[in-house]
């Protein structure tokens, strides 16, 4: 497990939480300021880093815990996953306009850059979350009341537009089973009691469920089996469990 603060980089041994490691050198003396996001490269042996106040990838050597070279870009990322061949995907704004930017690995170059924003809001914020085979991109517009969700092929060097919906809670962030069958889209500040749905990751109009969460989770993980969500609401401090395969309650964790 890599949590990434302001100014560390710490690695718990799971499932006991214990300190397996941290960076050897404060991060901010390989030049990284601070840390928005954290994502596992494809092969799974860097942790890719969106470094805060900085127009560069940055990522760290998971055996050696070293920063390695940067990757220059024209964006400060927010959010960063990496795609298939190089590519990389980030949140960010530029020139007053949000979304996504497809950035080539071995350049730094803007490649591609779409939102599900309506015309007129470009310069809406995204949050995004990839599919365990990473040919899908899953970008939702942040923000209270209903927001625009979409899914994007990203198998190739062109993104391509696959599904579009509408969530009437409002975006927090996005969370995909590990077998890619499961989507769900965490609401954005809503303390109600209230069924949040389900849907099927490679179809976004097929509804699968819903969970009845006492208040809207802010952030939704699922076990590495898949057989158990975990949602952290926005009422705090519990962790919410319910079964994937019937969408039930399960317990209660404080």
């Amino acid at each position: 497990l890599a949590i990434g603060a302001k100014f560390d980089l710490v690695m718990l041994e799971t499932p006991r939480l214990r300190t397996a490691a941290a960076s050897p050198a404060h991060p901010g003396l390989d030049g990284i300021p601070g840390v928005n996001d954290l994502s596992l490269s494809i092969e799974r042996s860097k942790l890719c880093i969106a470094p805060s106040g900085k127009k560069a990838i940055s990522s760290l050597d998971l055996t050696t815990l070293k920063i390695l070279p940067d990757i220059p870009t024209t964006v400060e990322p927010v959010q960063v996953r990496e795609g298939l061949d190089g590519r990389f995907y980030v949140t960010g704004l530029v020139d007053g306009v949000g979304g996504v930017f497809q950035i080539n690995g071995a350049t730094g170059v803007t490649e591609a850059h779409f939102t599900p924003a309506p015309p007129g809001y470009e310069v809406l914020a995204c949050t995004i979350e990839l599919s365990p085979d990473r040919r899908t991109l899953y970008v939702g517009i942040l923000g209270s009341e209903s927001q625009p969700v979409a899914s994007y092929d990203v198998s190739s060097a062109t993104p391509t537009l696959l599904k579009t919906i509408t969530v009437d809670r409002g975006v927090m962030s996005l969370a995909v089973s590990h077998d890619g069958a499961q989507f769900f889209c965490c609401p954005y500040a809503n303390p109600y009691a209230l069924p949040f749905p389900v849907f099927a990751g490679g179809d976004l109009t097929r509804l699968l469920g819903q969970f009845q969460c006492d208040s809207g989770p802010q952030q939704l993980i699922f076990s590495a089996d898949d057989t158990l969500s975990f949602a952290a609401p926005a009422s705090g401090p519990t962790c919410e469990v319910f079964a994937t395969q019937t969408f039930d309650p399960v317990r209660s964790i404080t």
